[in-house]
């Protein structure tokens, strides 16, 4: 089994936003792609300035029967406060707060070990990764990743209701 990892990408927000709003679109961005979803650590303080909340999501997706994609997202939220706003003309009631998220993707070969038992076998891993699929791991599924990676950071920043910056 190969791993490879991606670069990270970080997005901070200071104001007002849904909080389930946000945490809903998230599982639901995930399901959208086909990931299957996985809350593995979550943490919730109440210390007196507003409570903090720490959460991994991470998902996972068969790209095909030798590719796995798992995209992790860290979110911690600081000073969260319920607050109400007027919005259109009705009362909302809303969060305010900081929210950072750090999303990172990883690319997983060979997930069912296949490859696993003997010398030979790991050889002809190492042939096929470097000769055979090279190609379509650097040109095609590190690209994909990618794209999921910040196409789910642009969707974070819209509802957070920031504008998203290329």
């Amino acid at each position: 089994m190969t791993k490879i990892s991606t670069p990270s990408i970080n997005i901070k927000h200071k104001g007002i936003f849904d909080l389930s709003a946000v945490l809903q679109g998230i599982k639901n961005w995930f399901e959208g792609d086909e990931f299957k979803v996985h809350y593995p650590a979550h943490k919730l303080k109440q210390p007196a300035g507003g409570w903090e909340h720490e959460m991994t999501i991470y998902g996972e997706r068969k790209m095909n029967e030798y590719v796995k994609f798992t995209i992790t997202l860290f979110i911690r939220l600081y000073d969260i406060k319920d607050i109400e706003v007027i919005k259109e003309g009705k009362k909302v009631q809303t969060n305010s707060g900081r929210i950072t998220a750090d999303i990172s993707g990883e690319i997983e070969l060979d997930f069912e070990n296949r490859f696993d038992g003997s010398k030979f076998l790991q050889a002809f891993q190492d042939f096929y990764h470097k000769y055979i699929i090279k190609q379509d791991i650097g040109d095609y599924w590190e690209d994909e990743i990618m794209l999921k990676i910040v196409n789910l950071g642009k969707f974070i920043r819209e509802m957070c209701q920031q504008e998203a910056v290329a």
